[in-house]
């Protein structure tokens, strides 16, 4: 019986060979997955940390949300959305911006177009004349306390915490019409799901 016999030095190229081949196969997965996440980031998804109660709650202080930058830019906005925007007319103080920029989250009340008031002779707040019905307001507030009847401008939307006595939303902001509205334009996305902590998991 005979045996083929392996010559030691092409053993050891074959396997230099195979290791060359398994670096660079991971180092295309790295870098496809670093480019993969970079364009999720910018154009998909991203992810906001919850600074304040204004949207207790549901959303509380520390949480972490998932946000969908697909909304409103190539999907459709809808009232009751949760959506997180660059401060449009300086709703936040300086020390709450280190970087000049600021980012606020409000459910959609009225986008534009609609005419948006409170409250009628049960408390709650009407939309287009028809009452609304707000079952995520924090328990123990009411819909507002301040009266107000506006005309949400085309391009924009009005906001609001869930909070109702601890937000500082579109019913106080600006002394211009334009102030107290959301120009689409600087809305980042919706905000779908709680992803931190764990045991705050949940779809908004």
């Amino acid at each position: 019986m005979s045996y083929s016999r392996v010559n030691p030095e092409k053993r050891r190229e074959r396997q230099r060979k195979s290791l060359v081949a398994s670096t660079i196969q991971l180092l295309v997965i790295i870098l496809l997955s670093v480019g993969l996440s970079q364009v999720i980031n910018a154009f998909i998804l991203t992810s906001f940390h919850i600074p304040s109660e204004s949207m207790n709650n549901t959303l509380e202080v520390n949480d972490r949300i998932m946000v969908n930058k697909l909304v409103p830019t190539v999907l459709a906005l809808h009232r009751g959305d949760v959506v997180v925007f660059e401060d449009p007319s300086n709703w936040l103080p300086d020390s709450d911006k280190p970087n000049g920029e600021g980012y606020l989250v409000k459910r959609v009340i009225a986008i534009g177009g609609d005419t948006i008031s409170c409250c009628d002779n049960e408390g709650r707040i009407l939309v287009n004349g028809e009452p609304i019905d707000e079952p995520y307001i924090q328990p123990g507030d009411v819909p507002s306390e301040i009266e107000f009847d506006e005309k949400v401008p085309e391009g924009y939307v009005w906001v609001m915490g869930d909070n109702r006595d601890n937000s500082k939303d579109s019913r106080f902001q600006g002394d211009s019409e334009s102030g107290k509205f959301v120009p689409l334009e600087s809305i980042v996305g919706k905000a779908f799901a709680v992803m931190w902590p764990v045991n705050h998991w949940t779809f908004i």
